[in-house]
């Protein structure tokens, strides 16, 4: 993903997605050679009733943030990087002022027949990371705490695609990730994936690709390694030009040494629609399995979500997004409850002063496994050259 609108610099999208994205597709920033530099900067004033997790005080606070990115024109290989810093104020918590950042780092070719790519992103932020690309479909990553916790995700592909008949395709790959993060209030989480897959494509016509692949997954964690079998089927449809949507469904298969053994079905669908320049929404859901950390079982997870951005005028834009969550610990070979159901939900309305110069009202209300459900209100005021 190459346009920056990461949810740590900006505190969590206080300052619409839907926005900064029609933001990054004007010709603004500045053009080194052949490199696109785009500086950033923002202030925001929010009010959060919950600052501690047991206690569920409440307080002011403000933030201060500048950002840089930069990216290539087109050419054979993709490269980018992010880098972006920010601190919060407490008007009267003062002991909880704490800084957030991010730098990101990729380089990519998606030239057939090979593809590949490698990418390295370190995070650190102070609320829960649930933040969803509709433009990708990338996250949203694990969602484990909303404590302050510094997080390092690297990951690496390579694929070989071999152009069977004129709307056959076979494509065999491998991945591998590492996640690593350290939570503020003590403990870490940390585990490797690799991935070996087969991919089939048909093209059943020029909007219907037909899909069916298999993977086999290891993950492993300091406690315990999981091996992962599925094969689903697949579909991916631009209806219109307006609507596109993929889809799949299958079946997994789960063997960890110490959280036991699990079968399940498994699915997955990302739906955009965009009947105009002005409107945009967007629907997806799946479900997968995640290793353990810290000594705890592996898990099954669900995760769900919608959104939709609107510009009702040249300058006034609203959005709102939602994500529910789910995870099931694996014990014994059957999954028990684990803390229930969260629930992400977060409005906002911008404001253009300028083409570069945006300010935004948010809010966000987030019910979790603590008692006291959370709410934040924040204006944003951002600058993106």
């Amino acid at each position: 993903m190459k346009t920056f609108h990461k949810a740590a610099f900006l505190s969590f999208c206080l300052i619409p997605a839907g926005l900064l994205a029609q933001e990054a597709s004007d010709a603004g920033g500045i053009q080194w050679g052949r490199v696109s530099i785009r500086p950033e900067a923002s202030v925001l004033e929010a009010y959060d009733n919950r600052i501690f997790n047991e206690t569920g005080g409440s307080d002011f606070y403000t933030e201060t943030a500048a950002a840089v990115s930069f990216e290539n024109l087109p050419a054979r290989y993709d490269l980018a990087a992010q880098a972006g810093y920010g601190y919060r104020f407490y008007s009267e918590n003062t002991e909880l002022n704490d800084d957030f950042y991010n730098g990101k780092a990729s380089v990519s070719s998606d030239q057939n027949p090979l593809k590949w790519g490698l990418s390295s992103d370190l995070e650190k932020t102070l609320n829960y990371n649930n933040h969803y690309d509709p433009a990708t479909g990338q996250g949203p990553g694990s969602i484990l705490t909303n404590q302050p916790n510094q997080r390092v995700v690297s990951r690496g592909h390579i694929a070989y695609e071999k152009q069977v008949t004129d709307k056959t395709a076979i494509e065999p790959g491998y991945g591998v990730l590492h996640y690593y993060q350290d939570f503020q209030g003590g403990g870490t989480a940390e585990w490797q994936e690799h991935d070996a897959s087969i991919q089939i494509r048909y093209r059943n016509s020029a909007k219907t690709l037909l899909t069916a692949e298999g993977m086999y997954s290891l993950q492993v964690n300091d406690d315990e390694n999981g091996y992962i079998s599925t094969v689903t089927v697949g579909i991916e449809n631009n209806m219109t030009d307006t609507l596109s949507w993929r889809a799949s469904v299958g079946v997994a298969a789960a063997d960890y040494e110490v959280s036991g053994s699990d079968q399940s079905g498994i699915a997955s669908l990302r739906l955009r629609y965009q009947p105009n320049e002005a409107i945009s929404a967007y629907v997806f859901g799946k479900n997968d399995y995640q290793p353990g950390y810290g000594g705890g079982t592996a898990r099954r997870v669900y995760r769900a979500g919608y959104g939709a951005d609107w510009r009702l005028a040249s300058r006034v834009s609203i959005g709102g997004q939602v994500l529910h969550d789910y995870e099931q610990e694996l014990g014994s070979g059957k999954a028990t409850s684990y803390g229930g159901v969260r629930h992400f939900f977060t409005a906002q309305c911008g404001y253009d002063i300028t083409r570069k110069l945006l300010l935004s009202l948010s809010g966000s209300f987030v019910n979790d496994e603590y008692e006291q459900n959370q709410t934040v209100v924040a204006l944003n005021l951002g600058y993106r050259y």
